[in-house]
């Protein structure tokens, strides 16, 4: 699996590239909108993996609307901490796929791979399921 990242803590960043390399899937994570938004366009991607504060929810809303036009089948994964849940649905009405709780022990990390990978199994799944209806 291929994983963008646009991160807003570096030493979390640092640490999301370990665990989002593990058995063979490859990741790149960028620390800024810019970076993010030129990689997006630069090469194919599985899934993206966004911090809603990268570095405010006002600009990780843009970084996020750019890149689903970038990546229209590419799903997107936010990572929100419960502080910042009220923000939360103006990304779920505008295309999120969906979204982790950051907790403050940063313990999501842990689970962050799996997570990710289910999301991109149920986007296949939905597709399959629509290409056979049709």
């Amino acid at each position: 699996m291929r994983t963008l990242v646009g991160w807003d803590s570096e030493s979390e960043a640092d640490l999301l590239q370990l665990y989002l390399t593990i058995g063979g899937n490859e990741a790149r994570t960028c620390t800024n909108a810019n970076e993010l938004l030129a990689v997006a366009a630069q090469d194919r991607w599985d899934i993206v993996l966004l911090s809603q504060t990268f570095p405010t929810t006002e600009d990780s809303f843009a970084a996020f609307t750019q890149l689903t036009q970038l990546l229209p089948d590419v799903p997107v994964v936010l990572a929100c901490r419960m502080s910042e849940m009220m923000a939360l649905p103006k990304f779920l009405t505008h295309g999120l796929r969906s979204y982790i709780i950051r907790d403050e022990r940063g313990d999501f990390i842990f689970l962050i791979l799996s997570s990710l990978e289910s999301t991109v199994e149920a986007v296949k799944a939905e597709r399959t399921r629509k290409l056979a209806d049709r």
